[in-house]
């Protein structure tokens, strides 16, 4: 008898409340690695954009520096 209610006192008691604490860490840090892990793979994405919209950028302002290259030697 004495053993149930030293392992049902350890249950409800500090220990109970310090497996509970632990296993609800584990769940909520679970979550916020994937919410990070989705964060990185949107990044990529939009630097992926950024970089294709930079060298179309480059790319209008080098045929425009042509063009305007050939207006001065006409």
């Amino acid at each position: 008898m004495i053993e149930k209610e030293k392992i049902l006192n350890l249950i409800i008691g500090q220990f109970g409340a310090l497996v509970l604490a632990c296993v609800a860490l584990y769940y909520i840090s679970q979550q916020y690695v994937a919410q990070i892990d989705g964060i990185i793979a949107r990044c990529d994405e939009d630097r992926e954009i950024y970089h294709a919209q930079m060298q179309k950028i480059s790319e209008k302002l080098d045929s425009i520096h042509i063009e305007i290259k050939d207006c001065k030697h006409e």
